[in-house]
């Protein structure tokens, strides 16, 4: 077994037990994994909209910081990482 197949499959396993707004994050996960960053950006948004607690928050705003980074977009990706560092 691979470490990527084995690490998908904890990520997958621990996103079942989750509320509905996992759900939104898993399809954002998954859309990230397969490199398809705009996709991904708005179902990590969709998701941070459901989120209430901090830690939450600044985990989802990681992956919106990246998926806008990788599309190029280097001042957004910034003030997400700052937003996702100040709930941190």
């Amino acid at each position: 077994m691979s470490y990527r197949w084995f690490r998908n499959l904890l990520l997958s396993l621990m996103l079942l037990s989750l509320p509905a707004h996992a759900q939104t994050f898993e399809d954002g996960y998954q859309s990230y994994v397969r490199n398809q960053f705009p996709v991904a950006e708005l179902q990590f948004k969709n998701a941070l909209k459901k989120v209430s607690s901090d830690e939450e928050k600044a985990y989802i705003l990681k992956f919106i910081g990246i998926c806008q980074y990788m599309r190029g977009d280097k001042k957004n990706a910034a003030s997400s990482m700052s937003q996702s560092v100040s709930y941190d």
